[in-house]
């Protein structure tokens, strides 16, 4: 018996939205073929401000871990800028 789908729902990213994302939509096309998830960014007529991340429940836990790993990188790298200033 194949396992339902997970829909999970990750903290809103308005300020990590670009990094998700990534230039040309290289990360969320790396975070989809990798994790097998689909992904999806809210926009302005999004229900939600949250990612959504659907797919198996073991690939989505990956994914969302990878997506905050990309979160905290931004944040650190913010941080290291504004000290720099």
């Amino acid at each position: 018996v194949a396992s339902l789908p997970l829909i999970c729902e990750h903290c809103h990213c308005h300020r990590h939205g670009l990094q998700v994302i990534g230039v040309r939509g290289g990360e969320i096309k790396h975070i989809k073929a990798n994790f097998s998830v689909d992904v999806h960014m809210p926009n302005a007529d999004s229900l939600s401000e949250n990612v959504i991340v659907v797919g198996a429940p073991a690939n989505c836990e990956r994914a969302v871990k990878y997506i905050v790993s990309l979160m905290t990188k931004a944040d650190q790298i913010g941080e290291k800028r504004l000290e720099e200033y």
